[in-house]
């Protein structure tokens, strides 16, 4: 019996993509037509941030697939064990 993870795979790599347009947003707003060097680095290191915020949220929703697997092995060993009284 495995639930559905409240945070889907894309979620992460959502939030980077709305932070990289809040930051054009503001950087275009401040500096209209100029492209200095910190945005050709943020727009260098911006495929970096959708790589590592999807492969840790990959990572957690792994890890909680395993301990549920886990967890369900246990339940089912200990009412295998436990005997009915009466």
């Amino acid at each position: 019996m495995r639930s559905k993870s409240s945070n889907p795979h894309w979620a992460a790599p959502l939030f980077v993509a709305a932070l990289a347009v809040i930051e054009l947003a503001v950087y275009f707003a401040v500096t209209p037509h100029s492209f200095g060097p910190g945005l050709i680095t943020f727009f260098c290191f911006l495929p970096l941030a959708f790589f590592m915020a999807a492969s840790a949220q990959s990572a957690n929703q792994k890890q909680v697939c395993e301990l549920q697997d886990r967890v369900e092995r246990l339940e089912a060993q200990l009412h295998a064990n436990t005997k009915p009284m009466g």
